[in-house]
């Protein structure tokens, strides 16, 4: 979830850095790690819009099934509720920006022009774009408090604009995972609300539990059971935020009964569906 305070941070340690700033509707981060080996890039879904720009490093990028080899100066373009993960070459010297926020602020058509897919875009000579990158920093040295959340705004409004003319894509690598996984990764993605155990995904797409249960785990790092379920809460965290009540969210999301759907979703999210911190 996002902060609700706003800070700022530069911290260094060994040669790495972090440079984070948070909002009620907005996070940014600037990192550069030296050795990424050490540190763990979690693998995750959330309903957040997010824009990762790959500075330096040798890094992949896994989003749903499919893995993507990524090169210096790609800008990744993440819609919420996409299970991704980066997976970093270790020796090598990492470094990105991340952007994590929600429709908040922002103008609605633009995010739905940038945001309609999962998309790389290649911006090594780019130099308009990447000088909004190297302003968000200035705006961390230059703002605080409610001028830097408006300077940080300014700035993430004018990128967006930049992405939304952008028609063509650098194609990138792709790495085909498992054709079992694909097919259940569809099957989820399209079915989840209706999915309340794994043998509706086995007798779907015809494998036996031992082998679906090793391939999908090894492609996406998670369980198959434990993917559905975060695509159930994360669709039921949408629909309580435009104004359905949890006691018929839950049912609606594919939940049994409303405690099970309750604890899901405090564990998931930190906070009861009831709260109005969403």
């Amino acid at each position: 979830m996002l902060k609700y305070i706003a800070k700022n941070a530069f911290l260094f340690y060994n040669v790495s850095m972090a440079f984070e700033t948070s909002f009620k509707n907005l996070l940014y981060k600037h990192l550069v790690t030296d050795n990424p080996s050490k540190y763990d890039f979690h693998k995750h879904m959330h309903n957040l819009y997010e824009i990762l720009y790959f500075k330096v490093g040798k890094a992949a990028f896994i989003v749903g099934n499919k893995t993507y080899v990524l090169e210096e100066g790609d800008l990744i373009i993440i819609p919420p509720a996409m299970f991704h993960y980066i997976s970093a070459e270790e020796n090598h010297i990492y470094e990105r920006y991340v952007l994590n926020f929600n429709e908040k602020n922002l103008p609605l058509p633009i995010l739905d022009e940038c945001f309609r897919e999962f998309r790389i875009i290649h911006i090594k000579e780019r130099n308009e774009i990447i000088n909004l990158f190297e302003r968000f920093d200035i705006c961390h040295r230059d703002f605080q408090n409610e001028k830097l959340e408006l300077a940080v705004y300014s700035c993430l409004t004018e990128l967006l604009l930049y992405l939304s003319c952008i028609k063509t894509d650098i194609s990138r690598e792709e790495i085909s995972n498992n054709a079992y996984v694909q097919k259940a990764v569809d099957l989820i993605d399209n079915n989840f609300c209706n999915i309340d155990s794994i043998d509706y995904i086995l007798q779907a797409i015809n494998i036996s539990y031992g082998y679906f249960l090793h391939v999908f785990k090894e492609a996406l790092k998670v369980a198959p059971m434990e993917y559905v379920r975060a695509k159930k809460l994360l669709y039921a965290q949408t629909l309580i935020k435009q104004g359905e009540k949890p006691t018929k969210v839950c049912y609606k999301c594919g939940f049994d009964e409303y405690t099970s759907f309750y604890r899901a979703y405090k564990n998931f999210f930190g906070m009861p569906p009831s709260s109005k911190k969403k």
